[in-house]
């Protein structure tokens, strides 16, 4: 049972890396959740939505935040120097607007630099919750955390998010890249949110 998960150290984190097309320099990566019981995987796409629908999904946020200040702890310890790493949040936890004091307790807990964390919100999440969203990129800015936000161009409010929004990173959603944007009119979209950006 996926409520049981995080007792069970069922959950662990993979790290997919973030590489410069340019140099082919690792520059950051992403965690993401994996879910292993009694030998079998699950991919997020099983469970992470009934997270979402039973309000689980604010404990895994939590728990991927923490665990991921625990590895880059370690890392400090051992002297290396780790890229930035970014963490999703749910759109669950706008319900109260104590979650940038949470993120930043838990990052300062740890002794982590506020450089090695980027929180990403998903695009097509806020249109309901803008203000508070809004509120909360604010303080982690001022905390020095940096931002993201993922699908972008998947939504109908993509311009009047990045309006209102300070965004430190904005991930194009993949849409636009299947079959290498096969079109000239796709190119040309995704050079004007380039641009834009």
């Amino acid at each position: 049972h996926v409520v049981k998960s995080i007792e069970n150290k069922e959950l662990f984190v993979v790290y997919q890396p973030k590489v410069s097309i340019k140099d082919n320099v690792l520059v950051g990566a992403e965690a993401l959740i994996r879910w292993e019981k009694e030998g079998k995987s699950y991919s997020p796409n099983e469970f992470i939505p009934i997270c979402e629908a039973n309000g689980f999904i604010r404990r895994i946020d939590f728990f991927m935040l923490n665990s991921v200040c625990q590895q880059l702890k370690k890392w400090l310890d051992k002297g290396l120097e780790p890229v930035k790493v970014s963490i999703n949040f749910s759109k669950l936890h706008f319900e109260k607007d104590d979650v940038a004091l949470r993120i930043m307790h838990i990052i300062n807990k740890w002794e982590i630099p506020h450089s090695l964390i980027e929180i990403e919100f998903t695009e097509t999440a806020y249109t309901d919750k803008e203000e508070k969203l809004k509120n909360t990129l604010d303080m982690l800015k001022k905390g020095g955390i940096s931002t993201s936000i993922d699908d972008f161009g998947s939504g109908y409010s993509s311009l009047n998010l990045i309006k209102e929004l300070k965004f430190d990173v904005i991930k194009i959603d993949q849409v636009f890249f299947r079959n290498n944007g096969e079109t000239e009119r796709t190119k040309s979209v995704i050079q004007c949110i380039i641009q834009l950006a």
